[in-house]
């Protein structure tokens, strides 16, 4: 055995095996004189000129180099070789025996790492590789769990295809855009048990949404909800296109303003919640864990904004506590479309009357004046079906009845006098970001899981809860691997 590495005694380091050591040794001194002859070549050359390739290309190949040895070093204790026989994990009477050890090669954040491995088969047909559970390679991919996290974040945010390259080209790996595609469904597959775990639990009792892991509630004294809806090109359904929903969360420290830049309030600690598969229901479930999860239902105020959508709206409301008020807003850019498509049937386009009747109708809405903007809209209604003109009147009718449904989400001078929201532009940059930036790439057409993988993976990285979601990942692995190395020694 060879004492020390570079002034470091085994002595002092005695858990380590013997053969780690030695190959510790060797990996470590090869590696300083190749660092120090790297050096020394740069000097001898006129460090002006070779510093740059010295630093942009050789530091860095060392290092990964080292990176590679080290863990190859490492893996040779990593054998999982538990014995001449074990019990089968899947037969309970049944006995696998040890074969042989079998090369593996796997790849990581540094590159291609290679390692020897104990194989246990047995007369049920059953096989096991101990060190491959226990690294986490014991699935379809042979690359280390970290850099399949990375993957698919990569492929969550970029094409495959260019994802791919952006990977390559960042760390020594190779990767094709098929082995990422497929990397980028398992994670995405994992999110969505992990999500629909939390669901089950939180919805098993009497359906209600409890959530134990609330976190701190925030200081901010208002919640803020809002949803809305885009729509992606699909290859596996039965019209081309296919609705995916988006959620906003997030608070609000509200403060008076009076000019129309102040309104452009910007939301805290926003999380995002996005699918396109199973409907309203899974959508719902999700933003109820979210809002629980942050601690939302404590908060005195919720503020509920969006398009005013018949079919998630009610839902929404449904997030707020008992004693929480709940103030629901429609969004005001929505609500000016209506104005501009009353006008365009009033007066001719683009006219100065048309303008002028548009500002005229929203100030009334941003005043709160709604009974002479009810009236307004009435008594145009009114003049087109006398002048015969019976489809504007017909349409005029239908926006009429469209505000006077949300009567209630109209007050916005409440809203500015309480410093509240009354745009919902947060939630359109949600549907951008979190789908049409990488749904609606040129020439894509999804099928629907695939849609939803990705808006799931997007969210939860726009959230800044992609760490927690790769702890838990490793908490799961951990435990799969300790119950079956009792299910292995039992």
């Amino acid at each position: 055995m060879r004492p020390e590495i570079l002034g470091t005694k085994h002595a002092d380091y005695f858990q380590i095996p013997a053969a780690v050591w030695n190959s510790l040794v060797s990996v470590l001194t090869a590696a300083s004189r190749e660092v120090v002859s790297k050096v020394a070549e740069a000097f001898k050359g006129g460090v002006e000129k070779t510093v740059g390739q010295l630093l942009d290309q050789g530091i860095p190949s060392l290092v990964y180099e080292l990176g590679r040895d080290i863990m190859e070093s490492i893996l040779l204790s990593v054998r999982g070789f538990l014995g001449s026989t074990i019990r089968c994990h899947l037969c309970p009477d049944a006995v696998l025996s040890y074969e042989r050890d079998e090369n593996k090669d796997v790849m990581t954040r540094l590159g291609r790492v290679s390692f020897r491995r104990a194989y246990y088969h047995g007369p049920c047909g059953h096989s096991a590789l101990p060190a491959d559970s226990l690294l986490g390679v014991d699935g379809e991919h042979k690359i280390l769990p970290e850099l399949q996290e990375v993957i698919a974040r990569f492929c969550g945010q970029a094409p495959y295809q260019r994802a791919t390259e952006l990977i390559c080209s960042l760390l020594p790996v190779r990767c094709s855009h098929t082995t990422a595609e497929r990397v980028t469904e398992t994670i995405a597959t994992e999110l969505q048990v992990q999500q629909e775990a939390e669901c089950h639990q939180a919805f098993a009792k009497d359906g209600k949404h409890l959530f134990p892991h609330a976190e701190p509630v925030p200081a901010a004294p208002v919640a803020v909800v809002s949803s809305d809806g885009g729509f992606c090109r699909v290859r596996d359904h039965s019209e081309s296109s296919k609705q995916f929903m988006v959620g906003v969360l997030g608070t609000l420290d509200p403060k008076p303003y009076t000019t129309w830049e102040e309104r452009k309030v910007n939301l805290e600690s926003k999380r995002y919640v996005a699918t396109a598969a199973g409907g309203i229901d899974p959508f719902y479930q999700l933003m109820a864990i979210e809002f629980q999860r942050m601690g939302l239902d404590r908060m005195p105020l919720l503020q509920i904004i969006g398009d005013g959508s018949e079919s998630i709206l009610p839902r929404l409301k449904l997030l707020g506590a008992l004693d929480q008020e709940v103030f629901e807003t429609l969004d005001f850019f929505h609500a000016s479309e209506y104005v501009g498509t009353a006008s365009k049937l009033i007066f001719r386009p683009e006219s100065a009357e048309q303008q002028s009747w548009c500002e005229a109708m929203n100030d009334e809405l941003l005043e709160g004046r709604l009974p002479t903007f009810f009236a307004e809209l009435r008594a145009r209604q009114r003049a087109a079906q006398q002048q015969g003109q019976s489809d504007t009147a017909e349409q005029l009718q239908g926006i009429h009845d469209y505000f006077d449904r949300r009567r209630h989400m109209l007050r916005y001078k409440e809203a500015i006098d309480r410093g509240l929201l009354i745009g919902s532009g947060v939630m359109e940059g949600g549907v951008r970001f979190i789908g049409k930036d990488r749904l609606h790439l040129t020439g894509m057409r999804w099928n629907v899981d695939g849609a939803d993988s990705i808006l799931r993976l997007r969210a939860v990285d726009a959230s800044n809860r992609w760490g927690d979601f790769c702890s838990r990942r490793a908490a799961r692995r951990a435990g799969r691997y300790s119950e079956l190395r009792a299910r292995w020694a039992a």
